[in-house]
């Protein structure tokens, strides 16, 4: 009977760690991605928040925007009080899971930059985008 209680209570420990374990979102696609502190340099660590910060742009504005029913929103980066510092549209059309997860890679890198290097910000709340709307092809946040 102990053996029994024992097996089970080490079978449901075992299944609850399994399933507790976090998420590593950022994992798929940014493997390869650079990181901050690879050189342990200000100026490479800017280079590098600047190479990814383009790349989220470059796949923001991938799409043509037809009709922004297929468009949403996200936050991105990491102001020094807290908060995104802004909102990038993107379509539904591209690879949205990877997209976030260089968006969240886009926003620890500079979480841990601006620890890193003692940055300050104004601390002052970006407005929230209420929708997305196409003008001549392009995406527009709408406030």
């Amino acid at each position: 009977m102990r053996r029994k209680i024992l097996g089970g209570f080490l079978g449901l420990t075992l299944f609850v760690l399994a399933c507790s374990k976090p998420i590593d979102i950022g994992s798929d696609c940014t493997n390869n991605a650079p990181s901050i502190g690879e050189q342990n340099n200000k100026t490479a660590d800017e280079a590098v928040l600047k190479s990814l910060y383009d790349e989220l742009i470059i796949l923001s504005q991938s799409n043509n925007c037809t009709g922004d029913k297929t468009w949403r929103i996200t936050p991105y980066g990491a102001k020094a009080c807290g908060g995104p510092i802004g909102f990038l549209p993107y379509s539904t059309d591209i690879d949205t899971t990877c997209f976030l997860q260089k968006v969240y890679h886009f926003t620890q890198q500079q979480q841990l930059f601006n620890t890193r290097y003692g940055i300050a910000s104004d601390c002052s709340v970006p407005p929230t985008p209420k929708s997305v709307q196409c003008n001549n092809g392009k995406a527009e946040l709408v406030y």
